[in-house]
């Protein structure tokens, strides 16, 4: 069956650990490997999806803790090093993790900034994934920790500062959305990018959760971003950095970026189907 609509879901770490990211949230990916099961692979699906998701790092500490090694999320970050090699040892657990949440095989792949950008390596990996969706396997993608730091560490201007972040897969989702619908344009009606994070969609007032905006349009981003900076300095992640890669996937040729909370059952089918979050179009 030709389904209708390509999905990319990104799983931020807020959304896939616990509060301190030294351990996975298993009933929290369960919910959503229940919906990406429900979206791409059930008897009524219309949509394929396509899987990003943060939280190596999460899973490599919290397998390095049940073998006795005990190490804290402080300890790690602020060693990009050790940072690297502990997402290495968590990726084929958080792999294992969403395969079984979702109910179908899940093939993972550790994809760079550059690889997106090469058009012989994207030709290569777009092949790769529509011959993974056509045969009812789910792709999975993380930043190559190991081979770049470009998701790991990004540097945002804004307002005449320079701001130091993480930015948790967010432009590699966009990415991937971008080169997606750009492979597939007579195969799917739209494309969607679904940011997942702790928060209900991108607020009016950053104090209030209840004043979430709806709608959006890419023209109006710049106004609410300037308003989302961090001054602390490290952020990971973040609504501005989902707002920033919003942009780029919708500039190029992404249908529709929706941003909101990635808790409980049913949370991402209601994103995909516009019932909360914020949508945001051309």
């Amino acid at each position: 069956m030709n389904k209708s609509e390509l999905v990319v879901v990104k799983a931020g770490t807020a959304v896939v650990s616990n509060h301190n990211r030294t351990k996975l949230d298993f009933e929290n990916i369960t919910d959503i490997g229940h919906d990406i099961y429900q979206l791409g692979f059930g008897p009524n699906s219309i949509s394929d999806v396509v899987l990003v998701s943060s939280g190596a790092v999460t899973a490599g500490i919290e397998k390095m803790n049940l073998r006795g090694n005990v190490l804290s999320r402080a300890e790690v970050d602020s060693d990009i090093r050790k940072k690297q090699v502990i997402a290495m040892i968590g990726d084929p657990l958080l792999t294992k993790v969403w395969s079984d949440s979702v109910g179908v095989p899940v093939a993972s792949d550790l994809p760079t900034h550059n690889d997106l950008a090469t058009e012989e390596h994207w030709k290569n990996l777009s092949s790769v994934i529509f011959k993974a969706i056509s045969m009812s396997i789910l792709p999975k993608f993380n930043e190559g920790d190991a081979r770049s730091t470009e998701e790991l560490e990004i540097k945002i201007k804004r307002k005449g500062k320079e701001f130091k972040r993480f930015a948790d897969n967010d432009p590699l989702a966009a990415m991937l959305a971008e080169n997606i619908s750009k492979s597939a344009k007579e195969t799917y009606q739209k494309t969607k990018l679904i940011y997942l994070t702790n928060m209900p969609g991108v607020l009016e007032d950053i104090e209030d959760k209840n004043s979430v905006i709806s709608n959006l349009t890419v023209d109006e981003i710049d106004k609410y971003s300037d308003k989302l900076v961090d001054d602390s300095g490290i952020s990971n992640g973040g609504m501005e950095s989902k707002l920033i890669s919003s942009k780029i996937a919708l500039k190029g040729g992404v249908d529709e970026v929706i941003i909101g909370s990635g808790f409980g059952r049913n949370a991402l089918f209601s994103l995909a189907n516009s019932l909360s979050g914020t949508k945001i179009t051309k």
